[in-house]
């Protein structure tokens, strides 16, 4: 932990809060338990106790902790925190990609499917142009990982529904990591850019022709595709390789 209190000391209480905020999702500390006392968390970490203070109080804001009087401060269940956090998900596991390829993929394909119904011709235009930027990106060696953000993106803005579109932009900001992985095995094979940037021009095209189930069917496809590209074994209910079989509960 030494290395946390290195430079940059009024970055300390976010970065040993993120710390906390990791092991309180990977179980180190029981729900509904006490944190260990300022005192021995000081120690932990080999800063003052004011440090930790604001550390805990970031995680009280964020609804992982609550102070109880004489008791501390305690771990909030998941199922009533008031923050939804994906911080503590590490794009490099392959259980945590698994879990946002299917959280995407179930987010994402009800959002084509109400764009195909509720686009513009502005959305059209907008999503036209970053397959544009894209093929252009891969044409001078680039990524393109930006645009592709900004077509998912306006993708989820078509829908029409602003908790959904904002969600999704919450969702994308975390997994900006997956897409330019993503994008960097891809690019690395010209034949398989090529099938990426058709499954994208398979969404687009779903939705500009109002036909709600094909855009949905296009975005499972689209990453039950990717998911495979990466690796991940999983079933993605409607994309490519689900032949009537359900995920286990």
């Amino acid at each position: 932990m030494a290395g946390l209190i290195k430079p940059d000391a009024h970055k300390l209480p976010e970065k040993i809060a993120r710390v906390l905020a990791g092991e309180i999702a990977q179980g180190r500390f029981v729900t509904g338990k006490p944190l260990p006392p300022e005192s021995e968390l000081a120690e932990r970490f080999g800063v003052s106790r004011t440090v930790i203070r604001e550390a805990l109080a970031r995680l009280k804001y964020d609804g992982l902790v609550e102070s109880r009087p004489r008791v501390g401060a305690i771990v909030v269940p998941a199922g009533q925190r008031r923050a939804f956090r994906l911080d503590s998900l590490d794009p490099r596991s392959g259980q945590d990609l698994r879990d946002l390829y299917e959280l995407r993929a179930l987010v994402e394909s009800g959002a084509a499917a109400l764009a195909a119904v509720r686009h513009t011709a502005r959305d059209i235009e907008r999503m036209e142009r970053h397959l544009a930027s894209i093929d252009q990106a891969l044409e001078n060696g680039r990524l393109g990982a930006s645009p592709d953000l900004a077509f998912h993106r306006d993708l989820a803005s078509a829908s029409r529904n602003p908790v959904l579109d904002d969600f999704m932009r919450f969702l994308n900001t975390k997994v900006s990591a997956m897409i330019r992985m993503a994008r960097k095995k891809s690019n690395q094979d010209p034949e398989l850019a090529a099938m990426v940037q058709d499954e994208h021009r398979a969404i687009l095209e779903a939705v500009a022709s109002g036909d709600s189930e094909r855009a949905r069917r296009a975005v499972l496809s689209h990453m039950q595709k990717g998911a495979l590209r990466q690796g991940l074994q999983i079933v993605i209910p409607g994309g490519p390789r689900d032949q009537g079989r359900h995920l286990e509960p």
